[in-house]
Order: C-alpha cells, then structure tokens, then sequence
C-alpha cells in the first residue's frame, strides 16, 4: 500500500503534476449519445470495450448525465435509475434501444472492479485572479478497474477531469455508511480501501463530492476542530491595521462608510458566513444524500425485484398526455381544448422553424396554411361531437419550405411567452424582461420583441400569484390561514375608506416562532428600517431585525405601509410593542428619520436609541466640510471611553462651535460607543443590520402584497431549518464560529508587552507617533480598561494578548452567554407556520372587497436599484462649482455666490394699448376700389352691386381712423 497521504497533500500534488494519471491503459470506449443513438468504437492497445452513455434530461437542460457501464452483471439497478431519469416516452423509446444494443454486443468488461458513482452540487470555483465561476450540479462516473494499489491520488486525478476547482480549494469526498446509517468522510487511503471492501458485492459506490476552502477535513477530526479548521474572511469594508489597538486609537483617516456587502456584520472584521458553516460540517452533503436515496443500499439505487405496482386507471378514462415542450402534431392526435391545441401548434411551429397564416378558427374548429409562399403544408382540427376534445383531422402534405431560422417569429405570441417563462418564474420571480429574452433565445432558438416577452411575463406572474386586486381581496384569508397555525402570531391589517369602499392602508406581521428566538436567544438589539417596494404596489416594506450569537440577521417582525411618516411609523411601532413588550436594556438603533424618532420616543420611551453613523456622517458633510471633521468624527463614534470621545470632540468644536447647535438639533440620539449600554453586548455604530435585511428581500420587492409576505414566511423557514440543522450539530458552550474568530485575532498582537500578575495584566505598547499607551485587563472580571470587553461581551485585543499566556484558561471562559450554543438552539428552536396553497385557505367575510391603493407607478421601466449618493461606490461623480468650490451644484446654479436679484424674473409693468393707425389721405391710391369708396361716401349710387360689400367694409375701417373726414373731403387723385 502507498503511503498514507490526507486530501490536501494529494491536492498539492495534483497542482504540481505528481499524480499521473496517464499511466493508467485506458480501455476502448463506445460513446451511445440518446438523442442519436449512434456508436462510435475506439480500438486502443489494451483491446478492452467499456461502453458509455450520454444522456441529456429534458426536465433538467442546464445539467448533463454522463454514465458509463462495463460488465453487465449486477446492472439492473443502473438501469433503475435511468428510468428514474428518462421522463418522456420518447426517451423511454430510445433508452429501450440503447438495452437491446447492449444485451447484441454481449461483451463483458473481466477487468472493471469498481464504479464510483459522483454527485457534485452547485459550487462557486475561486480563481487565482479573484474572480469566481459558477458551476451547476454534476453526475458522473470515475471507473475503477484495479482496485488494488487505486489511492485518493489515483481519485484525484480523475475527478480533475471531470470538474475543475480553484487552487484554494481541495474535493471533500463523502459516502453513506450502511452500518451507520449516515454520511462518513473519505479522507485518507485507508478510508477509500475500507469502501471498497464495503462495496465490493455493488461494484458501485455514491460519492458526494465538494470543494470547500482549504484546508481539508480529516476523517478523525470533531466538528469543533473541522470548524477550528474553516478558514474565516476579513471583513474588506474595514482596513487590517484599525484591527490593531495601537492603529485604531490613532486612526485619523477618513473612514468612509460604503453601502457595504450587508453580508458583513460592519464592526467585526472577521467574519464567516452561514452557509460557509452549513457545508463544513457536511449538512449539504446530508441533503444531496437524501435527494440520491442513498439510505437504501448505500449506493443511490432502488431494485424493483420485488416491485409488484398497482395503479389506479380506468381504460375508459379520458387521458391526454400532451408534452408542452415537444408536442406531437400529426393527423389523429387529440388534444384537451381548443386553447392547449393552439398553444401546442405555436411550440411546433417555433420548434420546426416555420409559420403559419390565413387562420380560420372558433370554438370548434381551426385551419391554417403555411406562411412559406409555395408550400402545400396545411393543417385543419376540429372538435369532437359531445365532447371538448380537439382533433386534428387533416395535413395532407409535408413541408418543402426553408425554416426561418432565428428571425422574429410571429407564432411567438405574449401567450405563448407566459406558458414557457412560468416555470422560471416560479423559481426566480426576480428575473427581468431581458434576461427572459436571452433564455427564449438560447432554448428555443428564436427573437422575441421586448414588449411581447413584458406582456408574457405578467401574464405568467398573474397566473402564478393572482391579479393585483385578488392579492389585496386575499389578505385577510391569508390573514386567517396563518393565525390558524400559529394563534399566537400578530398578524393587523389597517384599512380606511375609499370613495364608497374600503381601500388596504397598513399590515403588520411578527411570527411567534420569531419574537420568541428574539426574547430568549438573541440580545436585546434592534434594527429598525425601510426600503421602497418597486412592484405596483409602490409603499415602503418595513423591519425590525436583530443579532443572533454569530452575528447572523434575525428578522423579527415586518410590516407594510404607504409612505415613511409619523402615522404609519408610529402605528409600526405600537404593534411591535404588542409583540416584543418592553425587553429589559433594550436598544433601537434607526437611521435619521424624523417620523421613526418620534415613534419611537413615543412608543418605547427611556430605552437606548442609536442613530446610524454612516447616515450622520452623510448629513453632517452637507453643512461641514474640513480636515478637522474628517480625522475626528470617526474615531469619536468608535472611542469606547468617554475620554478618548472628548478628545476628539473637543477639536471639533474649537473649529466651530456651532456644530453643537447643529448636532442637539438634528442628531440627538446615541451615536458613539462611549455613549452605549454595556448591557447589550453589541457597540454597532452604523445600522447594516437592517441594510442586510434589505438585500436579502431585494429581489422579492416586486411581488403582490400576499405573496410578497407567503415568501418572506417561506424565506424565514429555510433559514430557521438551516441554523437549526447547524446547531444540533455543535457541542460545548459557545459557538465555535466566535471561538474561531477570537482565536485568529490573537494572532500579529506581538507588538504588545504583557506584564502578568496572577489573574490580570498590564499591556503597553505605543501608538503611530510614538505615543505611549496602556491597559489594564482583569481576567477575572472579564474587563479591560479599554472598554471593549465590558460591551462586546468577547475579550478586546488586549485581553487576547494576555490569555494565551496563561495555558489553563479556557477561551469559551471569557466569553458572554450571548454567544453560547445554547441560546443559538433557543433562537431557532421554534416552527415557522406552515400553509396551504391558496385554494384551501378560510373564506372570511369582511362584508366589505378590500380595495387596493391608488397605483402611482411612474412611466416606464421600474428602477430595481435605488440612486446612489455620491460618495457611495458606483456612484456618479458628483459636480463641483468653479466659483465657490463646493459640491452638489454648478456655478449657474444656487450657488451662494450668485446675486439673488439675477436668478428673480424681472417684473415688467403692463403693455399700453397700441393706438389705431390712421391712414392719410394723399397715402391712399387712386384705384378703382378707392374711387368707389369715394363715392359711396358721397353718396353716389354708381358704386355696383358686386363692390358693394367690399367698399361698405372696407369705408367702415375708414371710418374708425382719423383720417376719415380727410379722405371723404377729398377729390380722388386721377
């Protein structure tokens, strides 16, 4: 046997080419693609056949099932499975094909020992340069034909290719124990040896194959030491020298608070994801286990040997199995309505390439002729007599047409787009209209309008969560249903009058399951915000968040409103207060709203209320701008000891004083550590928390008012499955996750000197300047003189420097009961409900259809994102006036410095009425017209009929001029 070498040696040799797997005779392969059902042999030196198999689900197209067989003893059950797989009669056609060629050949394979049968789930491969690739789930097969002397090496190098993953990355190899009853790790030579032997009867064996971080697991390791060995991640949104005491104390630089990854819990700089835990320990390996049905044989197949199936069909029972994605139209095929007939002639027009026109059809019957100028094709249904059966009755003629290719398509109508946009909607509801187009184009190969896939996908989304109105009429059935599993829940929903009806004005929810991990397992801190829906619906979907040990979101309760105001804050407030009470220490930490400080001055009064830094900080620039401001308010806000707040402070009112005013005025609530309870255990200054929240619903802000709760609920539950699964897996009193992080932060601390004496210590070091600083840590009173400790409840830098030097003390020792596995099991202990679908809902009568708001959608394509501001990233540059130098307008804009007077309209006085001109006599030709003006005056009767009105309008103008007497005077000039 080789020597014994664990998964992460092997991935370092495989990376520096020592595995060769070249050396291995490779046998002739013969390569039977379903879909062609063709064969191809290979003839190599060895002389031996393997055949293999490539099968292309259609229920799956993203994946593909590679399968390869050798000798056929002990195959039935590989076919099982296949059958499993192969939905489509057509398929089942061809697999039966594949059968018989493989029992014609009656070739045996005397040399294949083994097949490893390998199951990769979605995996995101990290790349050299940073980048990462996102691989979807894999199936294939590794054959092993000399199982003696075949090493994890030998493994390696055949899953290498197969897959690809990143150098920081090693295959973690997982297999269901029959004897066990549950999923074992293979790790080492011994252990592959050990599962062939297990086995060697199956000459198959299930492998669930995953790439976490390095380094690897070992087989004889515990949970808390395959937690000790996950690696964890620094948090990119703070700098690695403001970790260090001596740095953060000095820091004076401009700490710009982006819109963040919410992902990273902002103050601890290390930090490890939830599902990053939920694969190292092998919870995902558990499910795909379950979903391979590894729990019967150990090698993921069912034998039918003592199947003996009875079903419950009646041969005069009416059936129709029509394949939407490949419908049949040929002459006697039946189909249930004449809607579904149309429907599946436009899927095999698009699929064959080809239109149709001059259509003739009703309720009854339909005929149509192929676009094509020329060609004979035609088709005629009709429906059956007494029945809403559709039968195609004639196509008298092939097609001898060219297809259209990938032109526009006119069968690709708005219908046709919902029936085949449904389905991925369903499981994506937040794909846009161009990504839709994109999917149209790759799958079926044809160009559909923009507008045409738009109006598809509301209707598809109409026929999955309803229309906009019965959304709003269900609420209060939904309403019911939910208080029906849950009793204890706070489920209100407001309403007011509308015109002759009553129209939907608020909803709150807070789940029991929820508010009773909150109350008992998390700390009394709350992230209290909003942020804007962008479906119809255009109002504003509020939440109070909070922290469980690991730093991880709890969502608690949330709520739906109109608009951010006193009343509907307010109104928040009170029914969170009928769900949480008044928890002792508890603490609110919001942005600058007026109307939620209001509300909560109201509501919860005398209790700790933050104001977000990051949001202050973004005010404050607008009125004070300088050096001064920018190297002191951001360490003011992270001093933990009111001294070290006033020395920054201080700088900061001896530039302007009147930043006292500002501040008392507009920014009153708690917005330093220094100024924080040390009872909560958690110093966060700015409120991601809540900004974490809003990027986990970002993209279900879209959805109808029902379902946008139904999948929050659902939401909910799948995170409380996986924490919950995390957390029957822990041992010991705090969470490892924490004692890992502690533990990678009392690395680079040897610039501290630590005098011990007994159980404390002095701890000195000097600052950038030079400076001199110490501290005093008390392990016994779990304290520092730095403060750190006493409000985070987790020992400060200082205290870390000083713990490993006494090796009896235990890190879990110094740490608060917040962070205990304990009350992590207690967070997530609860049930979320669980509901029906619709249709069995309680019918509830109000005695009133509850209407939904006016809709005030803008025109236009609705924004997902929302705008960012100018110092956030990925923000437009901001402008910059020439003439003050300040930002935020332009030099012909306000501008302070332009004259006020300039920018009024000038205010003109009224025009006087322009005067009648007055037409002089001698200006006035001698015409004829003007003779007869002249004698109409006069009184001459010589003027004619034809002229009469003319010269009678025309003397009329004359005569309101001043002139007029003048000209009547007058002889005409000859």
């Amino acid at each position: 046997m080789a020597e014994q070498r664990n998964i992460s040696q092997l991935t370092e040799a495989k990376l520096q080419g020592d595995c060769d797997s070249s050396s291995r005779s490779r046998p002739k392969r013969i390569e039977i693609q379903i879909d062609k059902v063709t064969a191809q042999r290979n003839e190599e030196e060895s002389g031996d056949i393997e055949i293999s198999k490539l099968c292309q689900v259609g229920a799956n197209e993203s994946s593909q099932f590679f399968y390869q067989y050798g000798q056929q003893e002990g195959m039935s059950s590989t076919y099982t499975m296949l059958e499993e797989i192969i939905s489509s009669q057509e398929e089942r056609r061809l697999h039966q094909q594949f059968q018989d060629n493989m029992s014609f050949t009656g070739r045996n394979d005397s040399q294949l020992k083994m097949k490893i049968s390998c199951r990769v789930p979605a995996y995101t491969v990290f790349l050299d340069d940073g980048s990462r690739l996102e691989l979807g789930t894999q199936d294939f097969i590794v054959e092993v034909h000399e199982t003696e002397g075949y090493s994890m090496c030998n493994l390696l190098a055949d899953i290498a290719n197969k897959t690809k993953w990143g150098t920081c990355q090693e295959p973690a190899f997982w297999y269901w124990d029959i004897e066990k009853r549950g999923l074992q790790v293979v790790a080492t030579d011994d252990d592959l040896t050990m599962v062939f032997q297990k086995f060697q009867t199956q000459k198959i064996v299930s492998f669930v194959v995953e790439f976490p971080v390095k380094p690897a697991y070992k087989s004889s390791m515990t949970l808390e030491a395959k937690l000790d060995k996950l690696p964890v991640r620094r948090n990119p949104n703070l700098s690695r020298e403001s970790s260090s005491p001596t740095e953060s104390d000095s820091e004076s630089g401009d700490e710009i608070e982006e819109n963040v990854d919410p992902t990273w819990m902002e103050d601890d700089d290390i930090f490890m994801e939830d599902d990053e835990v939920f694969v190292s320990l092998g919870l995902r390996a558990e499910d795909e286990a379950t979903r391979m049905n590894l729990g019967h044989d150990g090698v993921g197949f069912n034998g039918r040997e003592a199947d003996i199936f009875v079903n419950d069909s009646a041969e005069n029972e009416p059936r129709f199995a029509v394949d939407k994605e490949n419908p049949k139209i040929r002459q006697g095929e039946t189909f249930p309505c004449m809607e579904d007939f149309r429907m599946a002639l436009k899927q095999y027009a698009i699929l064959n390439e080809f239109e149709v026109h001059k259509v003739v059809t009703d309720k009854k019957r339909y005929r149509a002729e192929c676009k094509a100028g020329g060609c004979p094709w035609r088709i005629v249904a009709n429906k059956l007599v007494g029945q809403s059966t559709i039968e195609i009755t004639k196509i008298p003629n092939e097609h001898n047409c060219m297809g259209t290719g990938k032109l526009v398509n006119s069968m690709a109508s708005k219908y046709w787009v919902a029936e085949r946009v449904v389905s991925w909607l369903r499981k994506k509801p937040g794909l846009g209209t161009a990504d839709l187009q994109d999917k149209l184009l790759e799958k079926y190969g044809v160009e559909v309008g923009y507008q045409t896939v738009w109006k598809g996908k509301q209707i598809a989304m109409d026929s999955i969560y309803g229309s906009w109105e019965d959304s709003f009429a269900s609420l209060f059935s939904f309403r019911a249903a939910l208080l029906e599993r849950s009793p204890d829940s706070i489920f209100e929903i407001a309403t007011k009058p509308h015109g002759d009806g009553i129209m939907f004005d608020k909803l709150f929810l807070a789940m029991k399951p929820c508010v009773d991990g909150f109350l008992q397992g998390c700390r009394p801190y709350l992230g209290i915000d909003a942020t804007a829906l962008n479906g119809k619906y255009k109002g504003q979907l509020a939440t109070a968040t909070a922290l469980d040990g690991n730093n991880w979101m709890y969502p608690v309760a949330w709520a739906m409103f109109e608009s951010e105001t006193s009343e509907s804050w307010t109104w928040f407030m009170r029914q969170l207060e009928k769900a949480i009470g008044h928890p002792p220490s508890l603490t609110i930490a919001t942005d600058a709203c007026k109307g939620l400080d209001a509300a909560v001055k109201e509501v919860f009064p005398g209790i700790e209320h933050r104001e977000c830094m990051r949001h202050l900080w973004t005010n404050f620039k607008k009125y004070y701008r300088g050096e001064v401001y920018d190297k002191n308010m951001w360490p003011a806000a992270r001093a933990y000891k009111s001294k070290k707040f006033h020395f920054h402070w201080n700088k900061i009112v001896a530039a302007n004083p009147e930043v006292v005013t500002y501040m008392n005025q507009h920014h009153n609530h708690k917005w330093s550590r220094s100024m924080f309870s040390n009872d909560v255990k958690c110093d966060y200054v700015n409120n991601n928390l809540s900004e974490s929240f809003n990027n986990w619903v970002k993209k279900i802000k879209d959805l109808p008012p029902v379902e946008l709760i139904n999948t929050l609920r659902l939401m909910t539950m799948d995170l409380w499955d996986k924490r919950r699964r995390i957390g029957s897996k822990l041992n010991g009193t705090i969470l490892p996750t924490i004692i890992k992080q502690l533990n990678a932060k009392t690395r680079g601390l040897g610039h501290m000197k630590v005098h011990k004496n007994k159980d404390s210590a002095e701890v000195f070091g000097f600052y950038h300047d030079m400076t001199p600083w110490g501290h005093v840590v008390d392990l016994a009173s779990h304290t520092c003189t730095c403060g750190e400790w006493e409000m985070t409840g987790k020992p400060c830098p200082h205290a870390l420097a000083v713990i490993p030097m006494f090796p009896e003390f235990d890190m879990a020792t110094f740490v608060h009961e917040y962070y205990s596995i304990e009350r992590f099991r207690i967070a997530y202990n609860g049930s979320i409900p669980l509901m029906t679908d619709k249709t069995q809902w309680p019918e509830v009568d109000m005695g009133f259809k509850l209407l939904p708001p006016p809709l005030k959608r803008s025109r236009g394509r609705q924004r997902k994102n929302r705008f960012k501001a100018s110092h956030e990233p990925g923000a437009r540059k901001q402008q910059r006036c020439h003439k003050c130098g300040e930002f935020g307008h332009r030099e012909n804009g306000n501008c302070p410095l332009n004259d006020p007077q300039k920018r009024q309209k000038k205010a003109y006085p009224p025009r006087k009425p322009k005067k009648p001109k007055t037409i002089p006599a001698d200006t006035i030709s001698p015409g004829s017209l003007t003779r007869r003006i002249v004698n109409l005056v006069h009184g001459d009767d010589e003027v004619g009929t034809s002229t009469s009105t003319i010269s009678a309008k025309r003397l009329l103008v004359l005569s309101q001029n001043e002139g007029t007497e003048e000209v009547a005077s007058k002889e005409p000039t000859k």
